[in-house]
């Protein structure tokens, strides 16, 4: 005899059962944050956040879903660095946003999914014997990659004053012209200012995104591992960055002799040999 819930989830079901069901889901959800949220727990209160959090995410990522095209992203290739929003998980399972490694051999661009290993910080902790102890080599990569574009964009920025001077200088020059007709001059030094200010809040965008990396780049300072026993196979759509070539993880990759000891862990965890 089916249940409600058997019911529910069979193929067999109606516009009402559908209704039931997100009404039914939405007391559920309510009720659990409700009591997270009024629990003194400090940690409950996290997780209700993160809940919520992923949730509005989630949402974001079903909306786009039919629209998104990952042959707009970059190609990924074997043990490029990516960072990924693996979402809120249930217990040990690594959730939210994480640097990951990406395991295809030959990941189409038009591929839908991406197979990764995710990575943490050790913290000075011991790293498990089913993860891979990568040193510092992920935070040298990473962090030299950023100070450099930080560095260009900053350089850049500063490069625009002198021609904000030079735009001031003409102004002044053409007020205190004897041209009767000086309307032409000033839109063109206008327009000219317009597309100088829309190309500093583009660069002033990319610094703000640039630092907001730091924090997470800094985790990484005492070393980082391969979290091997968390391989999983994710929707592009969960990529944060790169997305593409002017992102700052393009094209950054771990080494060919640590590859090849995550080659070897992948081999001791879940290939048999007879």
């Amino acid at each position: 005899m089916k249940t409600r819930r058997d019911v529910n989830l069979s193929k067999d079901y109606t516009k009402e059962d559908v209704i039931q069901n997100k009404k039914q889901a939405i007391r559920i959800l309510n009720k659990l944050l409700e009591s997270l949220i009024n629990d003194s727990s400090e940690q409950h209160l996290k997780k209700a956040n993160l809940i919520s959090y992923w949730l509005k995410n989630f949402a974001n990522y079903i909306e786009f879903e039919e629209s998104f095209s990952p042959s707009r992203l970059i190609r990924y290739s074997r043990g490029n660095v990516i960072r990924a929003n693996l979402g809120f998980n249930i217990g040990k399972e690594m959730g939210g946003l994480h640097y990951a490694i990406v395991l295809d051999n030959d990941n189409k661009r038009n591929a839908d999914v991406i197979t990764i290993i995710p990575l943490s910080s050790t913290d000075g902790r011991m790293v498990h014997e089913r993860n891979v102890d990568l040193g510092t080599e992920l935070f040298e990569r990473v962090s030299i990659r950023q100070k450099n574009l930080l560095h260009a964009a900053q350089k850049e920025l500063e490069d625009y004053l002198p021609i904000h001077n030079l735009f001031d200088s003409l102004t002044d020059a053409i007020l205190k012209s004897d041209s009767q007709d000086i309307s032409e001059d000033l839109a063109l030094i206008d327009r000219q200012r317009v597309m100088l200010e829309n190309k500093e809040k583009i660069v002033k965008r990319t610094i703000s995104i640039l630092e907001s990396h730091s924090n997470e780049i800094l985790k990484m300072k005492h070393g980082s591992m391969a979290v091997v026993n968390q391989i999983r196979t994710i929707s592009k759509q969960r990529i944060y960055i790169p997305k593409k070539s002017e992102d700052f993880l393009y094209n950054i990759s771990l080494s060919a002799a640590a590859m090849d000891k995550i080659n070897s862990k992948i081999k001791e965890l879940f290939i048999f040999e007879k």
